[in-house]
């Protein structure tokens, strides 16, 4: 929970002030967090539980003749409700990710990586199979995403200063 709400909806909420899809769509192995997710008057697609990262969840719903005409899949992670919009000065890692939807047509077949593994980060993954990744840079750091309790203590102190 974050500021009263589960951390999605969160998420949800802030995609949709910036306004940087034209559809939102959550990709969840979860029923949980799909009944959620629809709460937010927001599509939830469920997907196989075997995927071992959120790309590869990604990667299944965009497989979906429904999404074939979307050429960019945007990947915006579940612990990232403070994403900024604007143009970037800092590096710093998000959970943000967007493909073409030729790398996300490829990326299901791809093997983790050792690297990925050990790392546990998928962007090794599309750099062992020779994927180009970009990066942009921030304009100011970005608050962290909340994958710990003492990152949940600190984002829900944000999320309260932000609403101020």
């Amino acid at each position: 929970m974050l500021a009263g709400e589960p951390l999605i909806t969160r998420v949800i909420q802030h995609v949709q002030e910036l306004g940087l899809v034209d559809e939102l769509v959550v990709a969840t192995d979860s029923p949980l967090v799909g009944q959620v997710v629809e709460r937010s008057s927001v599509r939830a697609v469920l997907t196989s539980r075997v995927h071992l990262t959120g790309t590869d969840r990604v990667a299944e719903v965009a497989g979906k003749e429904e999404f074939a005409a979307f050429d960019t899949i945007v990947n915006v992670q579940g612990d990232e409700p403070f994403l900024a919009r604007s143009s970037r000065l800092y590096w710093q890692h998000l959970g943000l990710y967007a493909y073409t939807r030729e790398a996300m047509r490829r990326w299901p077949s791809l093997e983790p990586s050792p690297a990925e593994l050990a790392e546990r980060l998928e962007q090794l993954r599309a750099l062992h199979h020779g994927l180009r990744i970009g990066v942009a840079l921030l304009p100011e750091p970005v608050e962290a995403g909340v994958d710990t309790p003492d990152d949940l203590r600190r984002a829900e102190a944000h999320w309260h200063a932000l609403q101020r």
